[in-house]
C-alpha cells in the first residue's frame, strides 16, 4: 500500500481516493490516518535536518527520498515485508577462476603446525624413504601419499618425492605393480606448492627429486618395510610412537643396512592406516600441503563459473567459498568398468540404485541441479535423461560445462587426471552424495567434513543415518551423504574409512 503517491499531484486528487478507501471501514480509516501522521512527521524531521545542513535543494524531496521515508515508516511499525534479493556483483570468468585457483580450500595453509612437527634436531641422515607401488585413482593415491608423508615427517627421515604407478588406459582394473610406467608427483598434485611449503616450514626434511638423485653413494635395502595398522585401542601400549620405533628397529636389523651411510628404504603403500581422529589440525595441514594440480583447479573453477551462468543464478558466486550454498548437488556415480569387475555394481548397488538415491536426496535438499562425476559417458547420458524425465532435475558433467580450448585441454588429460577436476568441483558442492565403496567419495567427504566444522548444517551424529533403513546410507554429517549400506560394508571398509578415520581432508 502506497501511503505517499508516486507523483504527488495535490490533496485534491489524494482526497477522493482516501474517501473511497475509508467509507466502508472506520477502523481502517483510523489506521490509515496514523500512518499518514507518522509519514508526515518523518518528512518534517528530515527536511529540518537537511535545511540545517545547508541542503536547500531538499525542499522538494525526490522520488528516492519518499521511498526511503516510506520504508523507514513501515519498518518502525514492524512491517515484515520480504527482503529483496541483492543482484550478484559482476565478476568475469577470468577474475573468478584466478581467485579460485589461488585460494587454498577451507583455510590458509597451517605452516605453524608443520613447523612444530619438524622443529627437532634428531633428523636422520642415514635413511631416505621411498613410497613404493602407490597406485589407483586420485582417491587412492592421495590417501597413500598422505599416509607416507605423515610417517616420514613423524619419523623425521628424508624422502624421495612420491611417484605412483600409471593405471592402464585400456583396462582400468589393471593397476598392478609390474607395470614399468610411473607418474611424477605433479601428475595429480601441485609440486611447486608442496616443495615451497616444505622448504619454508620444514627445511629439516631433505627431499630428493627421484631415485637417481638419492642413490649416489647409497645402499638400496632389498626388503620393503610394511607399515602396520595404528589403532590406539587395540592393545595396551600400542601407540604411534611405538610404531615409529618399530620402523627404526626394522631398518637397523636389515642385513644390508650400512651404518653412517645413506640407506634407501622402500615403504610399502598403505591405505589409511594411521588413526588421526584426535589430530584434526594435523589432518587439515597435511590435506592443504598436498594440493591438487593447478591446471585441474583452473578447469574446475571454469566449470563452476560456467554452471553458475547456465543456471542464471542470482546468488553471489564466491571463489573463496568452501561450499557453494543452494547451487548444485555433487554426486559420484561409481559404475565404471573397474567397479563392475570388482563386483561393486552387483553386491553394493548398480546404476539404478545409485542414481535413484541421488535423485531422492537432491529433491530432499531442494536442489534442482546435479553435477555428476562418472567415468562412463553412457551412464552419464542415462542419468541426465532419468533425472530430467522423472524429477525435472538438470544434470551436468564436466564435458557439458567446458568448451573450446578448455574442452580440448580436458580431453588431453588421462582418465584419472580428469577425476582430479571432479574432485575439486564436488568438494565445493552445496551437498555431496557418493557410494560407500569409493575411496574417491571418502576423500571428498572427509575434506568437506574437516574444513567446514563451523557450518550451521553440520551434524555431530554422522552415523545416525544408519538407523533409517530406507535411506540406504551409512554417513550423513549435514554436508555429505555416503550411500549404499550393504551387508559387507561393516567389515574391512568400516575399518578403513571410519574406524581408523584417516582419510585426510
Amino acid at each position: 500500500m502506497h501511503l505517499v503517491p508516486t507523483n504527488p499531484r495535490g490533496p485534491g486528487e489524494f482526497g477522493p481516493v482516501w474517501a473511497r478507501m475509508t467509507q466502508p471501514n472506520p477502523a481502517l480509516k483510523t489506521l490509515m490516518f496514523a500512518f499518514l501522521l507518522l509519514a508526515n512527521f518523518q518528512i518534517a524531521q528530515w527536511v529540518r535536518g537537511a535545511l540545517a545542513a545547508g541542503e536547500s535543494q531538499l525542499a522538494h524531496p525526490t522520488q528516492q527520498s519518499f521511498n526511503n521515508l516510506q520504508s523507514e515508516s513501515l519498518a518502525e511499525l514492524g512491517s515484515q515485508a520480504e527482503p529483496q534479493e541483492e543482484p550478484t556483483p559482476a565478476i568475469s570468468a577470468t577474475e573468478f577462476v584466478t581467485e579460485w585457483a589461488s585460494f587454498e580450500y577451507g583455510a590458509p595453509f597451517d605452516g605453524e603446525m608443520l613447523q612444530k612437527l619438524c622443529n627437532h634436531t634428531d633428523w636422520r641422515t642415514d635413511v631416505v624413504l621411498q613410497l613404493k607401488a602407490s597406485r589407483g585413482g586420485v582417491g587412492n593415491v592421495r590417501a597413500m601419499v598422505l599416509d607416507f608423508l605423515f610417517l616420514a615427517i613423524r619419523s623425521r627421515m628424508p624422502i624421495i618425492l612420491p611417484m605412483y604407478i600409471q593405471r592402464s588406459q585400456t583396462d582400468l582394473y589393471d593397476m598392478h605393480e609390474n607395470t614399468p610406467e610411473t607418474l611424477p608427483f605433479g601428475h595429480f598434485f601441485d609440486e611447486a606448492h608442496f616443495l615451497k611449503q616444505m622448504a619454508t616450514f620444514c627445511p629439516q626434511m631433505k627431499i630428493y627429486d627421484n631415485f637417481e638423485s638419492a642413490s649416489t653413494n647409497a645402499t638400496k635395502l632389498k626388503e620393503r618395510f610394511m607399515p602396520k595398522t595404528v589403532r590406539l585401542n587395540r592393545m595396551a601400549g600400542d601407540s604411534f610412537d611405538w610404531r615409529l620405533e618399530d620402523l627404526r628397529r626394522w631398518i637397523v636389523a636389515q642385513k644390508d643396512y650400512v651404518a653412517n651411510s645413506t640407506n634407501i628404504v622402500d615403504i610399502n603403500w598403505t591405505f589409511c592406516v594411521y588413526d588421526l581422529r584426535t589430530f584434526p589440525r594435523q589432518r587439515r595441514m597435511l590435506g592443504s600441503l598436498v594440493q591438487l594440480q593447478p591446471e585441474a583447479r583452473r578447469l574446475a573453477g571454469t566449470i563452476i563459473y560456467n554452471m553458475h551462468q547456465r543456471l542464471h543464478s542470482t546468488k553471489l558466486l564466491d571463489p573463496h567459498a568452501s561450499t557453494h550454498r543452494n547451487l548444485y548437488m555433487g554426486a559420484h556415480l561409481r559404475t565404471e568398468d573397474d567397479a563392475d569387475k570388482a563386483g561393486w555394481t552387483g553386491g553394493h548397488g548398480g546404476f539404478d540404485v545409485q542414481t535413484g538415491l541421488m535423485i531422492q536426496i537432491a529433491k530432499a535438499q531442494n536442489l534442482s541441479t546435479i553435477y555428476l562425476a562418472c567415468g562412463d559417458p553412457g551412464d552419464v547420458k542415462m542419468m541426465i535423461e532419468k533425472a530430467r524425465d522423472t524429477a525435472q532435475i538438470q544434470v551436468y558433467s564436466k564435458t557439458d560445462l567446458l568448451e573450446g580450448p578448455d574442452l580440448d585441454e580436458l580431453k588431453a588429460l588421462t582418465w584419472d587426471q580428469q577425476g582430479v577436476i571432479d574432485f575439486e568441483v564436488l568438494s565445493r558442492s552445496s551437498f555431496y552424495v557418493g557410494p560407500s565403496m569409493s575411496s574417491f567419495t571418502w576423500n571428498v567427504v572427509m575434506r568437506r567434513h574437516f574444513y567446514n566444522l563451523e557450518d550451521d548444517r553440520y551434524k555431530k551424529e554422522e552415523f545416525a543415518i544408519q538407523e533409517d533403513d530406507e535411506a540406504n546410507s551409512i554417513w550423513d554429517d549435514g554436508l555429505s551423504r555416503v550411500t549404499l549400506k550393504t551387508a559387507e560394508f561393516h567389515t574391512w571398509e568400516m575399518e578403513y574409512y571410519v574406524g581408523r578415520d584417516s582419510i585426510f581432508p
